[in-house]
């Protein structure tokens, strides 16, 4: 079908699908299903006529359909893949544009970008000259191709030029595995997310012939890393929503430098602007303009006529090499010292066990010092904070970042982007004590799914396993130790502790000494998600301290609950409970202290690592069924169970406001 309206795109898929027709364009890796050019011309034909504005959110097969229906309709498209952005009514667009991309919003909010089909087949014609792009080399689908980078990558070069492709469903290391067994020469494009989860399982690229990593700035040290075990060069290449491709490293062996870029794509010129330092970009492939927030046209700061002024600052070196120097705005003002983040981010980025960091200035006490650096960094399971700060040491103090936070859900998001506003406003939020929401995390879910939450747990609770194991064994047995003795040998007379109305309503509950003994259990939760050293010592100080507070209230004070007249036949368990365990040592509870002290620190570690509410709740239910305990198996009073929900919470938030913070 070719209709009179199409979109001149329409025409050139045409072309290739008659000079293709019989060889596979689609293939789908989870379903083994092909699609020929000209079964996917003829699925397209058969598709019913879409609106002007045709808003799609498919992904695979649905999405590269509604592109050809909308070029084969004359319709506007918008490929959105969840950012959340409402479409523009159709009259806020210029004439003749046929797709809206929209922006990341690295740098503010995200936003719809014009472009006219002759924009489009530029950006297509320049990757695939630049990169070389063949046709024998499929390109393995692993990105999101609703996102400027897999559009222009993945979907323009199989429409445009022919080039197949193959879908895969996640890019989760098995599944690649699975892809590359065919052996068949591949084209891979990905983030650096990716290609660190994939290096770091070892998986083999033998097949792949051309590797491309674009989204966000690849570290040296992962290209070469990956050089090294299998010989693969992973080529940096740098682009934006308004303009599509700007450059692309084409040497063959790993940078040395990790500013660099690349050269200009083919038909793309680049200057460095003299008045705000930025990169100037100039192709037939620039965007005809953001479209407007309101009723009047908004052409400031956006593309257009050609050209568009990046928000990176820039150098052009020798033979046209592009160095990105950092984002306008973002550099650092320390003592009067400018500094760039990114050469922060890229020391980090070194050292053995950061995974991924983020590095932002925020205004410090100290006027002179005009702002403060702060390093924000996702850690792998056992990576002492000492170490980073240890690799500062030979670099000038300002270059040291002043605090240290620690966030497991630090993570690039689709198009492997950080947000550094983002980030920096949730450290200001988290620093004037505002909650924030899990749906407020700066980052969606990351492109590597083997990461979730309970892998995050996992591997904090196997860090430190045997440190913690002996360690929370030798407490219990030093605490029994101390706390028995003064029970058996009290310094002072004994006192009994007042019944209340309260402890008269709470019947005797045998069963109760289920979630009675269950503290013992329990109590290990809380330090084994702790992940260094200094944390867990510190915790373990803490938690003797109030301990020790409490013995001591014992050793001086000695309590005990009033002899009460109990049935314990048919309840041995409790019987030996009584045995061992008199009703001494009575205020303040140490069994509800030592329960709200473990209580409050869960929770801390479960809202910091953006576990769901019900394990929250699950812990608050936990923590209220240990206290009840303590009265219904009349081992504790109302009185004592105060008392002792009092000293834990005292000790608790005092350790967690004083623990061995990341900014010390």
């Amino acid at each position: 079908m070719d209709a009179p309206r199409a979109n001149p795109l329409y025409h050139q898929w045409l072309a290739v699908a008659s000079l293709r027709r019989d060889d596979v364009a689609l293939r789908e890796a989870s379903g083994g299903r092909e699609f020929s050019f000209a079964e996917l011309r003829d699925l397209a034909a058969k598709a019913a006529p879409g609106p002007p504005l045709l808003h799609s959110t498919a992904r695979g097969l649905g999405l590269i359909l509604d592109v050809l229906r909308a070029w084969r309709d004359g319709s506007v498209l918008i490929a959105d893949d969840g950012s959340g952005v409402p479409p523009p009514p159709l009259r806020m667009l210029q004439p003749g544009i046929c797709h809206l991309k929209v922006t990341s919003g690295s740098t503010g909010a995200p936003r719809h970008v014009q472009f006219r089909a002759e924009q489009l087949a530029a950006d297509a014609a320049g990757i695939v000259t630049t990169m070389g792009l063949r046709v024998d080399w499929p390109n393995l689908g692993v990105i999101s191709m609703a996102h400027s980078y897999g559009f222009s990558n993945l979907v323009l070069p199989l429409l445009l030029h022919g080039v197949p492709l193959w879908l895969l469903d996640n890019p989760l290391p098995e599944t690649l595995r699975r892809a590359l067994d065919t052996h068949h020469p591949l084209t891979l494009a990905a983030v650096p997310a990716m290609w660190q989860a994939w290096d770091r399982v070892g998986v083999d690229f033998t097949p792949v012939r051309l590797a491309i990593s674009a989204g966000a700035p690849l570290p040296i040290t992962l290209e070469a890393a990956v050089f090294t075990r299998t010989g693969l060069k992973i080529h940096n290449f740098y682009g934006s929503s308004e303009c599509g491709g700007i450059a692309y490293d084409r040497s063959p062996l790993p940078r040395t430098q990790p500013s660099l870029a690349g050269t200009p794509m083919d038909g793309v010129s680049v200057a460095c602007d003299p008045a705000s330092g930025c990169l100037r970009i100039t192709s037939a492939a620039v965007a005809e303009g953001y479209v407007a927030a309101g009723p009047t046209p908004d052409a400031a700061a956006g593309p257009g006529g050609g050209t568009w002024l990046a928000h990176d600052l820039a150098r052009i070196a020798e033979h046209g090499a592009v160095h990105l120097l950092g984002r306008a705005g973002e550099f650092i003002s320390v003592a009067g010292h400018k500094l760039a983040p990114t050469v922060i981010e890229e020391v980090l980025l070194r050292i053995p066990g950061v995974r991924c960091c983020v590095v932002f200035g925020v205004p410090s006490p100290n006027e002179i010092r005009v702002e403060d650096m702060v390093a924000c960094v996702n850690l792998a399971a056992g990576t002492d904070i000492q170490v980073l700060k240890h690799a500062f040491q030979a670099l000038p103090s300002t270059y040291c970042p002043r605090h240290w936070w620690q966030c497991a859900d630090l993570q690039p998001d689709e198009r492997g982007k950080l947000s550094r506003k983002r980030w920096r406003d949730r450290w200001l939020a988290e620093m004037a004590g505002k909650p924030t929401r899990a749906n407020d995390s700066p980052n969606p879910p990351p492109p590597d799914p083997a990461r979730g939450w309970r892998a995050e747990v996992w591997q904090r609770l196997r860090c430190h396993f045997v440190l913690k194991t002996l360690g929370i064994s030798a407490f219990i047995w030093v605490f029994f130790i101390g706390y028995f003795h003064v029970l058996r040998h009290p310094a002072h007379p004994v006192t009994l502790v007042p019944v209340t109305a309260l402890d008269q309503m709470i019947p005797f509950q045998p069963v109760a000494l289920v979630p009675y003994l269950s503290l013992w259990f329990y109590l290990g939760i809380a330090p084994g998600l702790l992940l260094t050293y200094r944390e867990i010592l510190a915790y373990g100080l803490w938690i003797a301290a109030m301990c020790g507070v409490g013995l001591a209230c014992f050793h001086a004070w000695p309590t005990a609950v009033p002899p009460l007249e109990l049935d314990l036949s048919g309840h041995a368990g409790f019987a030996m409970l009584q045995s061992v365990d008199a009703t001494g040592n009575a205020c303040p509870s140490l069994h509800v202290a030592t329960a709200m002290f473990t209580a409050i620190w869960l929770d801390r570690l479960l809202r910091m690592l953006r576990m769901r509410w019900g394990l929250r709740a699950a812990n608050a239910a936990v923590f209220a069924a240990i206290a009840y305990s303590t009265l219904a198996t009349k081992q504790h009073l109302v009185l004592d169970a105060l008392a002792g929900a009092a000293l834990g919470a005292v000790f608790a938030l005092a350790a967690w406001h004083w623990r061995p913070r990341l900014d010390r």
